[in-house]
């Protein structure tokens, strides 16, 4: 079994495993803390994410360096050792910071951020304060998990992942039964989690890396990698607004309650990056090695790398058959299974249409990863870096205004448009600079044609369910598709073995 395949499947079993834990116990966190408890956690998501952006890029130059740790000399082992422990420092020292400044400014977000009634406040700032702590250990995580990726020792990630997922699930709920319902109880649990995975995390990396001798903080290291590691930072700052300005809106213009509607609507309605993530992570180290080992050709030329066109390009099927039909699939019956996922119609009612354009909108954005990864891997980041700026400047008061005037579903409309735009714009101008030869393939084999069968299917199995009433059967209908939608295209890739009399009948 080769390497990139090995790590698909590890990958998707345990991101497969983490979405099981996560769709799980909402049902019972929804029990035991209401959608206003929720609102809270989906808060907490956003907070998390910004913190995330004092990373400055130098996460992804991890990856990127230690993905060709395993071919370097001792000199360049011990050059690569010595940029990731000032790395490991840096993060922890933006952790800290960014933890102190969320408890510092706690009493301000719960008045003049969040729309909550003033008798809440002090329990909210209480709540705010918990998360800040909560933040600490969990900001590293991403620094260490995107070492083991580069290392391609994503069969002992997954295997954390999932046990840290399974642990977080069910010691919260047994927290929320046994001790107290409560939002405190529920972050006091995400705390030690927290502490248990990063520690958990350093040790594996130690045990990887740790023979090589390296210094522990050495600043110039960090001289080599700059313009890249800038770069990268630019654009997950961009990528921060564009995935969080719907979030960060209407957490200050509708009440709580309505916010953690849509936090399940986003929850849900994401669930394609549950497929994104394996494999973009399977494939982006491959990608690296080969644009950085071969031949130095011309950017646009890169296709005549064969190795690299083969890779490139079956990343990109993989990636459209993985998102494809799920995405389609909640976009059609995106109220039915929110009532199924929740057991409340009112929520399914008020966020059944976010999550449809939501889940077309995660999609798009799917499509264009591992166009993205070939950017990553060439060093390239200025094109990313302008097509968000400018998306930026259009989603921020299109989220506003649609906020306003159309409600939860209006919010999620702006998320659709800008992916939407990358793939018919942004993608033209990747490929006049880079790997012009793939272009056409790609929009024909790997965005348009998985498109359109996954919406002829799941679209019959959708008109089919209409005509039903009984639960179970409804459910099977709708299973139907999406399951004809998946395994029709992994068998015509050949993914699946079948007798050439089934295959070509």
């Amino acid at each position: 079994m080769s390497l990139v395949r090995r790590n698909i499947i590890a990958n998707f079993a345990g991101q497969g495993w983490i979405a099981l834990m996560s769709f799980l116990f909402v049902p019972a966190y929804l029990k035991f803390i209401g959608t206003e408890g929720y609102g809270l956690v989906g808060f907490f998501v956003v907070l998390s994410t910004t913190l995330s952006l004092l990373d400055g890029g130098l996460g992804v130059t991890a990856t990127r360096q230690t993905a060709s740790f395993a071919e370097a000399d001792a000199e360049g082992k011990k050059h690569i050792t010595s940029l990731l422990r000032t790395i490991e420092v840096l993060f922890w020292v933006m952790a800290a910071l960014g933890g102190v400044a969320v408890a510092l400014a706690a009493p301000l977000i719960a008045r003049h951020w969040l729309n909550v009634e003033p008798a809440r406040i002090p329990e909210v700032t209480t709540g705010l304060r918990l998360m800040a702590v909560a933040l600490v250990p969990q900001f590293p995580i991403a620094f260490y998990s995107g070492c083991l990726l580069g290392l391609q020792e994503q069969v002992k990630l997954n295997v954390i992942n999932a046990t840290v997922a399974t642990l977080r699930g069910v010691g919260a709920v047994l927290a929320l039964w046994l001790v107290s319902p409560t939002v405190f109880t529920f972050l006091v649990w995400q705390c030690v989690v927290s502490t248990v995975t990063v520690l958990w995390l350093a040790f594996s990396l130690r045990q990887l890396i740790g023979g090589q001798h390296g210094s522990w903080f050495h600043f110039a290291s960090l001289r080599l990698v700059g313009t890249f590691t800038a770069g990268v930072w630019g654009i997950n700052v961009l990528g921060y607004l564009l995935t969080q300005i719907d979030k960060i809106i209407l957490s200050m213009v509708v009440p709580i309650e309505v916010f953690g509607y849509y936090t399940l609507a986003w929850t849900l309605g994401t669930f394609a990056y549950r497929f994104v993530v394996p494999i973009f992570n399977a494939y982006y180290p491959r990608i690296t090695q080969l644009v950085t080992q071969g031949e130095q050709v011309q950017l646009a030329d890169l296709h005549h790398n064969t190795e690299l066109l083969n890779v490139y390009l079956k990343a990109t099927r993989v990636m459209a058959i993985a998102i494809v039909p799920f995405s389609v699939w909640l976009a059609f019956f995106s109220r039915e299974l929110l009532a199924m996922w929740t057991r409340n119609q009112t929520i399914a009612q008020e966020s059944a249409g976010a999550m449809a354009l939501i889940a077309l909108g995660t999609m798009c954005n799917g499509f264009m990863h591992i166009p993205y990864g070939l950017q990553l891997a060439s060093g390239k980041t200025s094109l990313a870096f302008w097509q968000n700026v400018v998306a930026v400047f259009l989603i921020a008061p299109l989220t506003y205004y649609c906020t306003i005037r159309y409600g939860l579903t209006g919010a999620a409309l702006p998320w659709l448009l800008v992916n939407v735009g990358y793939v018919v714009i942004s993608a033209q101008l990747m490929y006049r600079v880079m790997m012009r030869g793939a272009k056409w393939r790609w929009y024909t084999s790997s965005v348009l044609y998985p498109f359109l069968q996954a919406t002829i299917l799941i679209g019959l199995s959708y008109y089919a369910a209409t005509h039903f009433t009984g639960r179970v059967v409804v459910l099977a209908v709708m299973l139907s598709g999406l399951f004809a939608s998946v395994v029709i295209p992994v068998i015509r890739s050949g993914f699946i073995k079948v007798p050439n009399y089934i295959r070509n009948p």
